[in-house]
């Protein structure tokens, strides 16, 4: 039967007749089929060229270069290894291009680069041993900085970086001693305007998954003086660039522990708030800020301000969906100070101080009347002089300073409050002056939540001042239109109808989270207290039981019940948990 099959098969003509789609007949050659050679076979044969050349074996598709380089093919990798081939493709990688380069000739020249650079990092393992046999590359690669400062561009590092990185996860004690003994990391810090290396640094500092080795690096870091290295980074006459990828590295967390210091600290703070000025230049004796050092300093000091962990922070009880009385009065620790510079233990448990001393809050502190003066001098520049991350940067440390308890930072906040400028007054006139800064109106929001809310024992000196001195009640009533007052006399005052409403939403929201503030702060009695005080009181409960309650009563939102079924709502029932004595018989239908 096989060999009929054969014979069959034999027989077969070598045209086929068929027909195309108009049914006229056609007629098809017959071609044999041919077996393709191999990948492997492919690249044995383009190797064993004399013509070959790295760039024709990596940018060849039939050799697939990169896969047979995964899987470590011998021939293959023997070419690459030859001493002359693979010195070609580390300095392909590593030297940039000249000014003479035409754009056809770089362009060619930067493929080259590509394809070495993606060949070298896809088999890192084995070229490792052949990259550190070579002194000459060894020097290349580790001054790297000092042989192409001045021709390097973004491309050029790129391929450094990622070369940098594929050693070190190939070979990660004998690259890293190579570095070590180098002056990578402070030429790496003088070069970060080039976002890789910003990219590069985060990634060596956490790419081994070793804890040990992990310390290891950051110790290196830190011995360095990496903190050092980025307060000469943050220093005015450095491009805004460079003071970007400086703070985006900084606040990398696990590099914060090197910056906790209390040198390093007062530096940063002498950078971003100069001494005062009385020269030619600054008439009015007003420090000599820079925008772009005081927005990316405030990161760094934010950062480190939120890594201490306060028992029952202002923040942490504003996050609690329903604080009732019961609870208040179960947790005693809602009652006490919590000046935590001991970092000691109580019944809710050891807290988590990484600046158990606070020195980051208490030197933040002493400058809080720059902080309000830089504030105060971004929300009076004009629209397109805005000076956006500067203040929200500055209110955002300002919330940090007030989410404490710590009792000393409060003093040193009244005294800013307390100068003949009337700061806090001011932040409240440009919200009525410009009400739609959303942002910044939450800030503000949160900010006097933030002082309702904070245990700082018997001495309360911030809400003392808030609701008796600064009487806040009474600047709500005043900001807020009459009830003889319309949008018509609003248009007069040249005033449009969405100012208006974000002015009023602001002022009626903040009555309302005071209200709340006496009900459910920690220092709700207090509070209650002082508001009996105030000489306009009365006019303050019916302002409240009237206007506010109507604005919450028109602006609520809907009850809707969860229908998460890994979590279902107590108050959501299923149809079959249905009561029967709360199911409606239907009626008895006759058919007929």
């Amino acid at each position: 039967m096989r060999e009929k099959t054969k014979e069959q098969h034999k027989e077969k003509p070598r045209q086929l007749l068929g027909k195309d789609p108009n049914g006229s007949e056609r007629k098809t050659a017959h071609k044999s089929v041919q077996r393709r050679p191999s990948i492997i076979t492919r690249a044995d044969v383009i190797i064993k060229n004399i013509t070959s050349n790295v760039s024709y074996v990596l940018e060849y598709n039939g050799c697939g270069g990169t896969r047979e380089i995964r899987n470590s093919h011998e021939p293959l990798m023997n070419f690459l290894k030859r001493e002359d081939i693979f010195k070609e493709m580390i300095t392909a990688i590593l030297m940039p291009l000249t000014n003479d380069d035409d754009e056809v000739k770089a362009k060619d020249k930067y493929r080259f680069a590509h394809l070495c650079c993606e060949a070298v990092c896809i088999g890192a393992r084995d070229f490792y041993p052949e990259f550190e046999k070579r002194p000459e590359l060894v020097v290349q690669l580790t001054e790297f900085f000092n042989y192409n400062s001045s021709a390097l561009n973004p491309l050029v590092v790129s391929f450094y970086s990622r070369l940098v990185i594929s050693f070190l996860s190939a070979e990660a004690e004998k690259f890293l001693d190579l570095l070590e003994e180098s002056e990578f990391l402070e030429r790496c810090l003088m070069a970060l305007d080039n976002c890789s290396l910003f990219e590069l640094l985060c990634t060596i500092a956490n790419c081994m998954p070793d804890p040990c080795f992990r310390e290891r690096i950051k110790m290196w870091y830190v011995n360095k003086g990496f903190a050092h290295r980025m307060l000469e980074n943050l220093r005015p006459d450095q491009p805004s660039t460079i003071h970007e990828n400086t703070v985006a590295l900084w606040c990398y967390d696990p590099l914060l522990d090197s910056i906790q210091s209390e040198e390093t600290i007062l530096e940063l703070l002498k950078l971003m708030f100069p001494q005062m000025s009385t020269d030619d230049d600054n008439e009015n004796g007003t420090s000599k800020f820079n925008p772009s050092v005081v927005s990316n300093g405030v990161l760094v000091l934010n950062a480190l301000m939120e890594t201490n962990h306060v028992r029952n922070a202002p923040s942490w009880l504003l996050t609690q969906e329903n604080i009732s009385k019961e609870f208040l009065e179960s947790n005693q620790q809602l009652n006490g100070s919590f000046d935590s510079t001991d970092g000691g233990s109580s019944i809710t448990g050891q807290q988590i101080l990484m600046d158990p001393k606070r020195l980051t809050e208490s030197h933040c502190a002493e400058h809080a009347t720059e902080i309000m003066e830089l504030i105060i001098d971004s929300l009076n520049r004009g629209p397109d002089e805005l000076l956006g991350d500067q203040l929200c940067g500055c209110m955002q440390l300002l919330i940090n300073l007030t989410n404490t308890n710590f009792l000393p930072t409060h003093f040193e906040l009244l005294r800013a409050f307390s100068a003949p400028s009337d700061p806090l007054r001011q932040l409240f006139e440009s919200v009525k002056a410009t009400p739609t800064r959303s942002i910044f109106n939450a800030q503000l929001t949160t900010f006097i939540m933030h002082i309702l809310y904070s245990t700082t024992g018997e001495q309360k000196p911030l809400i003392d001042f808030v609701i008796r001195d600064f009487n806040i009640a009474a600047l709500i009533r005043q900001a807020l239109p009459t009830e003889e007052d319309s949008f018509l006399t609003d248009d007069e005052l040249g005033t449009d109808r969405l100012t208006m409403i974000a002015k009023r939403s602001f002022f009626y929201q903040l009555a309302n989270r005071l209200l709340q503030a006496q009900q459910t702060s920690p220092n709700a009695e207090y509070i209650e207290q002082l508001i009996k005080e105030l000489p306009d009181t009365n006019d303050w409960d019916e302002f409240c039981s009237s206007y506010v309650q109507s604005f919450v009563d028109q602006n609520r939102s809907e009850k809707v019940l969860s229908i998460s079924t890994t979590n279902r709502s107590s108050n959501a029932i299923e149809i079959d948990e249905l009561p029967d004595d709360n199911i409606t018989p239907l009626p008895n239908l006759i058919l007929k």
